[in-house]
This record gives structure tokens, C-alpha cells and sequence, in this order.
């Protein structure tokens, strides 16, 4: 025999009317909304087993939109000022999607597709956009933004990936993507208009297998670790890794700094620092056991390194 909990709390506003729907099927799903403020929408969509999904909105025509099939899902989003908007889609097995978004037009979307992902973003400010998407078993993304117009986007396919997103400022970029297993990305910038790019793997092409992120894709990348700190305006880092074990850290501080590092191999490490304006350096490492220190303080300085 079927039996739904649904617990259901609208809270009322003085200027109009909130509104919230919720449609459930299975057994032993629940799902708790609380609204405050005016004209703020809420949407919950559960089949299958002890799903729940949580939703707290406090101000103005904010927006929350859940969905999830699967078996013990939570999704959990918190939202207080005006205009911010949550979406959650959730398919597998004991996934957990959590979202809190403060102030003004902030957007935060959320898929998980597998088993015992965890996702969370925090935003703070006007504008902010966050994007996670995981596919496998395992996968921890995070995200957290201040400020205003900054974006993040994180992608992990295969199992036991972290990425990590911190930014604050204004029109700050990070994109994470993962394809392997069990590799680590980490991204930090404060100011104004800079850029971090990761990538750790290579997608063969084909299609995942039943929402595992298992079987057809080659594990390209393991035990990698990515590392990114950005502080100034429009720095731009990116860090491309294959094989295994490798390490790489870019740090940048002023103006305009350039920096690349690709690795494809086993247990390279790569160290990128660059203070000033101007700077550029490429490194690019291939195979096993490279070594690579680039140093730069001042303007106009450019290093180039090719290890293979």
C-alpha cells in the first residue's frame, strides 16, 4: 500500500498571494515549503521512495523548482531577497542538492543523475549564476559566490571527483569539469572579470551507462589534483589534466595575467606564480615525473616550458 507524507506550510503576505504545488507519487516522500513575501512559486515533483524535498522563500517572486525520481533524494533550497530562482532534478539513489541564495536575481541550477552525489552552492549578491551537473557515484561539487554577475559552472562524470568553487567580486568565471576517477579541483578568485578553466579528463563520446556515469567512458584521468587562485582584474588561468596522480597550482595576482598548464602523464607537477601585469606563461608537461617552476614578478614577462 502506497502512503505520501506531504507537509505544507504557505506562509501569507499583506500585498499577494504565494503560491506552491506538489505533485507526488510512491511511497514515503515529503516534501515542506514555507513562504514569505509576495508572489514567490514554488513546484515540487517526487515518484518513487522516500524522496524530500525542502524549500524555505522569504521576499519577493523568487522561484524554486524541484524534481526527483529515485530512491531517498533530498533537495534543499533557501531563499531570501527578490527574484532568485532554484531549479533541482534529481534521478538515482541518496543524492543530496542543497541551495541558499541571498539578495537579488541570483540563479542556481542543480542536476544529479546516480547514486550518493552531493551538490551545494551559496550565493550572495546580484545576479550571481551557478551550474552543477553530476553524473556517477560519489561526486562532491560546491560552490560559493559574492558579489555581483559572477558564474560556475561544474560538470563531473565517473565517481569520487571534488570541485570546489570560490568567488567574489564582480563578472568572475569558473568552469570545472571532471571525467575520471577521484580527482580534485579547486578554484579561488576575488575581483573583477577574471577567468579559471579545469579540466581533468577526456569524454570518449559515447553514452553513459543507467545513470552511473560508469561503463563506456575510459577513466582518462585519476587522483589528479587542479589548483587555481586568482586575485585582480581579468586573469585568465587554465588547467588541462590526463593520467594520473598529476598536480598542478596556478597563482595570479594583478592585472591581466596569462596562464595555461596541460599534463598528460603520471605524477607531473606543475607551479605557476605570476605577479604584476602582462604576464604570460605556457607550460605544457607529457609522460611521467616532469617537474615545472615558473616565477614571474613584474610587468611584460612571458615564460614558455615543454617537458616530454
Amino acid at each position: 500500500m502506497s502512503v505520501i507524507v506531504a507537509i505544507l506550510f504557505i506562509g501569507y503576505s499583506n500585498f499577494a498571494q504565494n503560491t506552491s504545488d506538489i505533485l507526488q507519487s510512491g511511497e514515503a516522500n515529503g516534501a515542506m515549503v514555507m513562504q514569505t513575501g509576495a508572489l514567490n512559486y514554488s513546484f515540487a515533483d517526487q515518484n518513487g521512495e522516500w524522496n524530500m524535498v525542502g524549500v524555505g522563500q522569504m521576499g519577493d517572486e523568487n522561484q524554486a523548482f524541484k524534481t526527483q525520481r529515485g530512491f531517498m533524494n533530498m533537495g534543499l533550497s533557501e531563499q531570501m531577497g527578490l527574484g532568485n530562482v532554484s531549479t533541482q532534478e534529481q534521478q538515482g539513489q541518496g543524492n543530496s542538492a542543497l541551495s541558499v541564495q541571498v539578495m537579488e536575481g541570483n540563479v542556481s541550477d542543480q542536476v544529479q543523475r546516480g547514486k550518493m552525489n552531493r551538490a551545494m552552492t551559496n550565493q550572495w549578491g546580484f545576479g550571481n549564476y551557478s551550474y552543477q551537473d553530476q553524473q556517477g557515484h560519489g561526486n562532491i561539487a560546491s560552490i560559493f559566490q559574492m558579489g555581483e554577475s559572477n558564474e560556475a559552472y561544474q560538470e563531473q562524470l565517473h565517481k569520487g571527483n571534488v570541485a570546489t568553487a570560490f568567488q567574489t567580486g564582480f563578472g568572475n568565471i569558473s568552469e570545472q569539469y571532471q571525467i575520471g576517477i577521484m580527482n580534485v579541483a579547486d578554484v579561488n578568485q576575488w575581483g573583477e572579470a577574471n577567468y579559471a578553466l579545469q579540466i581533468q579528463g577526456e569524454d570518449d563520446g559515447h553514452v553513459m551507462g543507467e545513470g552511473e556515469g560508469e561503463g563506456h567512458h575510459e577513466h582518462s584521468a585519476k587522483y589528479n589534483y587542479a589548483n587555481i587562485l586568482q586575485s585582480g582584474v581579468g586573469n585568465g588561468s587554465t588547467q588541462f589534466q590526463l593520467g594520473e596522480s598529476n598536480q598542478a597550482y596556478s597563482v595570479q595576482d594583478g592585472e591581466y595575467n596569462v596562464s595555461y598548464q596541460g599534463q598528460f602523464g603520471v605524477d607531473n607537477y606543475a607551479m605557476t606564480v605570476q605577479n604584476g601585469a602582462f604576464n604570460n606563461s605556457v607550460v605544457n608537461q607529457y609522460n611521467a615525473g616532469h617537474n615545472s617552476f615558473v616565477s614571474q614578478t613584474g610587468i611584460g614577462n612571458s615564460a614558455f616550458v615543454v617537458q616530454y
